[in-house]
């Protein structure tokens, strides 16, 4: 399992050699066509822009490693359906709202995150993935008819994580 995690890792920088290589601006071009839609509190349920102010975001030192903010983030995501479950809002809007919350703790995470290269490799892996540098949109989530099952599906998966990503702070 170790192999296949470097693996991943080697793959990933390999594209992220070959992106560079191809051309940066071309790069961030295609990035620009396929951006996520912006996050507005304004559009959001007052629970749910409470819910996001009042993330406690890691603070950035020289004694964090990777490693560290990968545990927060994990803490942060793992209550997020009981959360807004507890709330009583409309299934559309927990989504929207449990969608927010994990992007807004996704990037807060990567913002203190000491190794430009782990952040560059995330993003080179979001953007491959799901052609965005900071992860899925959520219409992408949400799918081209939105319904209960896919909403449902949001919010149960916005506490999960990558795995393979959290075996490599394991060892």
């Amino acid at each position: 399992m170790k192999h296949s995690i470097k693996n991943k890792y080697v793959r990933l920088t390999l594209l992220l050699c070959l992106s560079i290589t191809i051309g940066v601006g071309s790069l961030f071009t295609l990035a620009a066509l396929h951006h996520s839609e912006p996050l507005s509190l304004n559009t959001l349920a007052p629970v749910c822009a409470q819910a996001v102010q009042q993330i406690h975001y890691p603070e950035s030192s020289a004694r964090v490693d990777d490693c560290a903010i990968r545990h927060w983030y994990n803490d942060q995501v793992k209550n997020i359906p009981e959360t807004l479950h507890q709330q009583a809002l409309p299934m559309s809007e927990e989504a929207l709202c449990a969608y927010s919350l994990r992007h807004q703790m996704r990037m807060a995470a990567r913002d203190v995150m000491p190794s430009g290269f782990e952040v560059s490799v995330l993003r080179v892996r979001d953007f491959f993935s799901y052609g965005h540098f900071d992860g899925p949109a959520f219409s992408q989530l949400a799918g081209a008819q939105p319904s209960e099952v896919s909403y449902h599906h949001i919010i149960t998966s916005a506490s999960k994580t990558d795995v393979q990503v959290n075996q490599v702070c394991e060892k």
